[in-house]
């Protein structure tokens, strides 16, 4: 089971990936979407 979730966690972040290579491809700046980086970010 900790195999499946693990595969779930890394797959999504491979898609996360692929948006903000497409999105910076496109001269766009993709948005910070990291949420404890967000909350550390506001300290």
């Amino acid at each position: 089971m900790q195999d499946i979730a693990l595969q779930l966690i890394f797959h999504s972040f491979h898609h996360r990936a692929q948006m903000q290579t497409l999105l910076r491809a496109e001269g766009s700046t993709p948005p910070f979407i990291d949420y404890i980086g967000e909350k550390y970010r506001r300290v």
